[in-house]
């Protein structure tokens, strides 16, 4: 018994250093591991700081749209489309240019594409169908992409909402098929009379 317990290695004894690498290397692993959620959460603070950053700028631009000079400029291009008589040509192009910097806005990511499209494309389809020969006629080869903008929100897709929203409308609005009139019931033959005897030709009686 002796000599197998000699024989056995004799484990040695972890020293101050060697617990300070174990603690130190387990510090790093838990530095590492709550770094990265920090750092994921920050990426997740960024992109919403941002998602909220392009909102605001859309309302930013919403506001401009609405804007007395803007605003009277458009109305006066809606009341020439239903009435007719004289076009400004500056308050469409007024309008133009306001779509060609949205356009700009939404590419470079600085506004909210979805909510540009439920805030101005209502505006953009009619005067587009318009005036579309008017504007593409107008094109340059120094501004080739002049009214861009305006065909570009013009063509989008509506927003889900928006479209079931037209969809239920255009169901109201279609007249359901009027019901089938009732055939008029078919007279039922008057019952045969009986056919008099004729009074001339009688055979006469016999007196009792």
């Amino acid at each position: 018994m002796s000599e197998k317990s000699e024989d056995r290695p004799k484990r040695e004894r972890t020293g101050l250093a060697g617990w300070s690498a174990i603690i130190a290397t387990w510090v790093g692993i838990f530095g590492a591991l709550g770094g990265g959620f920090m750092g994921l959460a920050k990426y997740g603070e960024e992109v919403d700081k941002m998602e909220d950053g392009k909102v605001v700028q859309t309302f930013a631009l919403f506001e401009m749209f609405n804007s007395s000079e803007r605003l009277a400029s458009r109305q006066r291009i809606f009341e020439y489309m239903q009435k007719g008589g004289e076009l400004n040509n500056n308050d469409l192009y007024v309008f133009v240019d306001f779509y060609d910097a949205l356009q700009v806005c939404v590419d470079r990511s600085l506004c909210d594409k979805d909510l540009s499209v439920r805030l101005f494309q209502s505006y953009a389809v009619p005067v587009w169908k318009e005036f579309d020969e008017l504007i593409i006629g107008a094109r340059t080869e120094s501004d080739p992409y002049f009214g861009g903008g305006l065909q570009w929100m013009a063509n989008l897709p509506m927003p889900a909402r928006t479209a079931d929203a037209v969809a239920e409308t255009s169901a109201e609005e279609t007249p359901e098929p009027a019901p089938a009139e009732a055939a008029a019931p078919t007279p039922e033959p008057a019952p045969a009379q009986p056919v008099a005897a004729d009074i001339g030709n009688a055979a006469p009686q016999s007196p009792p």
